[in-house]
């Protein structure tokens, strides 16, 4: 969640609104970091970019039973979703 709040006041854009909600229950925990800035297109960007590839796919892909999701659109925001689900 620390990339998703650090590319939030990277890339989001002055005066961008920013939330986080978490939902945790006995065998999962899900939190999504949500934006109304500046947005991008997640398809252009390269499987090497740090931030996203590796700080939030990479690292929730080696967790048993994590997942990632990315959506973003230009000029409409960006939502981050992170979770954990017990094997």
């Amino acid at each position: 969640m620390s990339e998703a709040l650090r590319n939030v006041m990277r890339h989001a854009g002055r005066g961008a609104d920013c939330g986080v909600i978490v939902q945790l229950a006995p065998d999962a925990l899900n939190m999504a970091v949500v934006d109304n800035g500046e947005g991008f297109d997640p398809e252009a960007i390269g499987p090497g970019r740090l931030g996203i590839a590796v700080s939030i796919r990479g690292r929730m892909a080696r967790v048993d039973g994590g997942h990632a999701q990315i959506s973003s659109h230009p000029g409409r925001g960006t939502t981050v979703q992170i979770g954990w689900t017990r094997p």
